[in-house]
C-alpha cells in the first residue's frame, strides 16, 4: 500500500515581518512566541492548499495533523478551506501538540527566537518560559475559531498533551526527536487507513522529520532546506512505499514566485 504525506510549513508571520505590529497585537503579552500570520501568509496557504490539489486526489486525505500555534493553524484552514472550495471535500484538522516548533539554542531572544537558554542577574540560564499558554488548550482552541470550529476534529485526543509541551524544553535531543516520534506514529496509526496526511508544522520541525527520513542532518546550506524550513509555506510530499519513505514533491519555480511575491 502506497500512502501519501505533505508536510507544509505554516505562512508568512507578522513578527517577522513588522514586530511594532506584533507587540501591539492581543496575543503578544499573553505569549510572545505565538505570532499570527500576514495577509501574505493568509494567501500563501491558499496557493499551497491549491498546489496540494494540483498534485493529489484530495478525498484521499481526511485529517490534516497541525501544530497548536495560531500561524500553523490560520494556515492549515487557509490550505484546507481553498480545497474544500474547489472539490466540496472537507479535511478536519487535529490538533497535535509535539508538532510545535522545536525551540532553538540561541544566547538572548532574538526578535522571533525560541531559545532555551536565556540571561538573568548577569548569567546565561536555561528558559522556564511557558510555551503553550491556556488559550492553546484544545477546549480555547475550539473557542478561538469558534466560526470556523466545523474545520476541527473535536473528538481527536492528541497523542502529546498540552501539559507535557507547556514550558519550553532544555533538552535539545527531546526537543528534535519528539516530532520525529509523533509523525512515526502518527504514520503507523494510520497504516490501516487507505487515507493520505497533511501536516502543517514549522521549518525546523519539518526539517528534523526529513533529516530522520533521510538518515542524514539537513543543513541550512543543504538544497533540501529551501523547501523543509528555508521559506515560510515551503511543501514537501513524502510517498510511502512497503515501508520506504521517498521524497515525490518539492515546490515547482512557478508555485514560489506565487507564495513569494
Amino acid at each position: 500500500m502506497t500512502k501519501r504525506v505533505w508536510m507544509l510549513r505554516h505562512g508568512e508571520r507578522v513578527d517577522v515581518t513588522n514586530f511594532d505590529t506584533w507587540e501591539k497585537h492581543k496575543r503578544f503579552p499573553v505569549n510572545r512566541y505565538d505570532s499570527p500570520i500576514t495577509i501574505r501568509g493568509e494567501l500563501q496557504g491558499k496557493l499551497s492548499g491549491e498546489e496540494i490539489l494540483k498534485n493529489q486526489n484530495v478525498e484521499n486525505i481526511k485529517y490534516c495533523y497541525c501544530s497548536p500555534f495560531t500561524r500553523t493553524i490560520d494556515t492549515a484552514l487557509e490550505a484546507i478551506e481553498e480545497i474544500e472550495k474547489h472539490t466540496g471535500h472537507k479535511i478536519l484538522i487535529r490538533i497535535e501538540y509535539a508538532l510545535y516548533e522545536i525551540p532553538s539554542v540561541n544566547l538572548g531572544w532574538p526578535v522571533f527566537g525560541h531559545n532555551v537558554l536565556n540571561i538573568k542577574d548577569g548569567k546565561i540560564v536555561l528558559a522556564t518560559d511557558v510555551y503553550l499558554d491556556e488559550d492553546m488548550t484544545l477546549e480555547n482552541i475550539y473557542k478561538r475559531w469558534n466560526r470556523r470550529v466545523t474545520y476541527f476534529d473535536t473528538e481527536y485526543e492528541p497523542m502529546s498533551t498540552f501539559e507535557e509541551n507547556k514550558y519550553i524544553s532544555s533538552d535539545i535531543i527531546k526537543n528534535f526527536n519528539r516530532p520525529i516520534e509523533i509523525y512515526n506514529t502518527i504514520i503507523e496509526k494510520e497504516k490501516v487507513n487507505t487515507s493520505d496526511i497533511l501536516l502543517v508544522t514549522h521549518g525546523m520541525t519539518i526539517t528534523s522529520i526529513l533529516s530522520s527520513i533521510y538518515g542524514n542532518i539537513i543543513s541550512k546550506t543543504s538544497n533540501d532546506y529551501k523547501f523543509s524550513g528555508g521559506n515560510t509555506c515551503c511543501l514537501v510530499g513524502i510517498e510511502i512505499n512497503n515501508n520506504k519513505p521517498t521524497v515525490f514533491y518539492t515546490p515547482s519555480i512557478d508555485h514560489w514566485k506565487k507564495t513569494l511575491k
